[in-house]
């Protein structure tokens, strides 16, 4: 059994659409699809929400998933037939060598994208402290805060940075 809880970083989101794959590679794209599922959930603020996701196999290669939230409202179970789950031979030894030969850049790949999830949160913490003090900072402060985080917000949007870049970037948030 493998267990996985994922919260919601999106206001009022209602639902998520979970990618369902076989393989070893961190993005979901080079990976083989086995299907999907569609979860709904209650539209909350932003965190509020947390999504558990439970994948289990049984003997014959059949694949069950179990979704619930956090709330104890919604559930859902699904099953892919061992059909949809298997590959051949010559499939998998393929995808155990392109997942070796690229382990260096899915690294790299993956440093990144915790890295802006870091900086994202910080982001999200650090728009929320300044709506609660708004009151209380001046008019420079306030100005030099938004014009920071539109650069931010910039470079996010962007999607186009290195790894050190985006350690900066942390940096500049923690401070």
């Amino acid at each position: 059994r493998i267990y996985r809880k994922t919260t919601i970083h999106i206001y009022y989101q209602k639902q998520m659409k979970i990618h369902v794959g076989q393989g070893e590679r961190p993005l979901f794209t080079d990976n083989h699809e086995i299907g999907t599922i569609k979860f709904t959930f209650p539209p909350l603020p932003r965190g509020e929400i947390t999504v558990r996701i439970e994948l289990s196999t049984d003997q014959n290669g059949v694949l069950k998933i179990h979704v619930s939230d956090n709330l104890g409202n919604n559930s859902v179970e699904h099953t892919f037939e061992s059909i949809s789950t298997v590959l051949t031979l010559e499939e998998i030894i393929k995808m155990k060598q392109t997942a070796e030969e690229m382990r260096h850049q899915d690294e790299l790949l993956l440093q990144k994208a915790h890295l802006l999830n870091d900086i994202e949160s910080r982001v999200y913490e650090i728009e929320k402290r300044c709506k609660e003090l708004d009151n209380q900072m001046d008019a420079d402060y306030k100005a030099d805060v938004r014009d920071f985080l539109e650069s931010i917000h910039a470079v996010i949007k962007q999607r186009d940075f290195t790894l050190e870049q985006l350690e900066e970037f942390k940096d500049s948030t923690e401070q």
